[in-house]
Parts: structure tokens; sequence; C-alpha cells
């Protein structure tokens, strides 16, 4: 008799504990852009930053959850935890209007700061060139004393007149790149003074370049996070 009502006292000791034990089920999250960029918060302690740590155990029900990412729109919804199954969450964020709006802002200003420096660019490429024409004239004087220095050698009447032909040819050629090479100097001169007028008139345009300043998370990061690399599932109860 005393065995039995012990047994039976056992009994109901063990079905009081089932009844008042919490049923839990998993969740596993999947989120654009991946966590890591994107922070999850559930309930009011727990945040996951890291993809080891998206899948989480928690008791049944509905549990406030919140992503949020620098850039995107923030989400602030509900995840419902059904008892000893494992549900997906899948949740894409969108870039946020205030980012679109920096970020064509930024776009404007970049293309317009190319275009108001183009008369600098051209200025830069017609002086190289111009620098590059004048160098092959460099050794037009050696050039010449040794061309020369042969024709007054020479006995040979159509050697004469041939050396008489090269030296003209290479003063001809000379001059007419030092010419081409003036005229590349003074384009450069004329684009590197409208260039002065067009980066004055885009400093009056623009007079600070954009400046875009990622936001803050909503919430605290200082709460209790997931601990562990390999640890995929962990218990929180809210």
């Amino acid at each position: 008799m005393k065995t039995k009502l012990f047994y039976t006292i056992l009994l109901c000791i063990f079905l009081g504990s089932n009844v008042g034990a919490q049923k839990q089920g998993k969740v596993r999250f999947y989120t654009s852009p991946p966590i890591g960029k994107t922070i999850i918060k559930i309930g009011d302690s727990l945040i996951i930053k890291d993809q080891s740590q998206r899948i989480v155990q928690l008791d049944e029900g509905v549990h406030r959850v919140q992503f949020w990412a620098s850039d995107y729109n923030y989400t602030d919804t509900i995840v419902t935890i059904i008892a000893d199954s494992t549900i997906k969450y899948k949740k894409l964020l969108y870039f946020s209007e205030a980012f679109k709006t920096q970020r064509a802002a930024l776009n404007r200003y970049s293309r317009a700061r190319l275009v108001y420096r183009l008369p600098d660019y051209g200025a830069i490429a017609f002086a190289a060139t111009g620098i590059g024409i004048y160098g092959l004239t460099l050794n037009y004087k050696s050039r010449y004393n040794k061309l020369d220095e042969q024709y007054q050698k020479s006995v040979s009447q159509s050697e004469i007149l041939q050396l008489n032909k090269d030296l003209d040819d290479l003063k001809s050629q000379t001059i007419k790149r030092r010419n081409i090479s003036y005229a590349l100097f003074g384009t450069a001169a004329l684009l590197k003074t409208y260039g002065y007028f067009m980066r004055k008139k885009f400093k009056r345009k623009y007079p600070n370049r954009p400046q875009y300043r990622p936001p803050t998370p909503p919430f605290d990061l200082g709460f209790k996070d997931i601990d562990g690399v390999n640890n995929l599932a962990l218990t929180i109860k809210f």
C-alpha cells in the first residue's frame, strides 16, 4: 500500500512538472543583406549579429523581432514560434529613402565635378602632348651641325644637293613641330584659364561635398548577445 502511494506521488510530481514546462521551437533566419550586416533583435534582450547565430530556440508563441542594417529600412515585426518545429524566416531589407537621396546627391556632385574639371584635364593633355612634340626637336642643333659638317666636306654635286635637301627638311620639320607644340601650349593655357572660372562656378554651386552619415541602430546593442561561434541554438525566455 505504501509502495503504491509512493509511485502515485512520483507520477503526480512528474505530470505536474511536464504541465508547467513551456514548449519551445526554433527559428532559422535568412536576411538580405546577410546577418552580420543585418542585426536582429528578438524581444528585449537578444541580439543576433553573426551567421553562426541564426538558428535560435525560443518559447512557443509570438515574439517581437527587429531587423536593422545601415543604409536600409528598419523593420519591426513579429515571429510566431511553433512548438517542436523549426520555421524559416526570410527578410529582405530595402535601401532607406535617406540613403537613396544622399547617394543621388553624391552622384550629381561627382558628375558635375567631372564636367567642371574637364577643361583642366584637357589642359593637362594638351600640355603633355606639346611637351612630347617639342622634345622631338631638342636634338635639332646636333643633327643640323652633323649634316652641315658633311655638307662642308662634300665634293660630289649630287651629295651636296642631297645634304642641302636634308638640311632644309630638318629645318622645316623642326619649325613645324615647334609651331605645333606652341599651339598646344597656347591651347592648354586657354583651357587652364577657362578651367579656373569653371572651378569657381562649381564652388559656388557646390560649396561643400555632400556628406552622408550612416544611421545608428534604433536599439541598444549592449544587450545580451548569443555567445559562441558554434552556438546554433540557444534557449531564451522572455
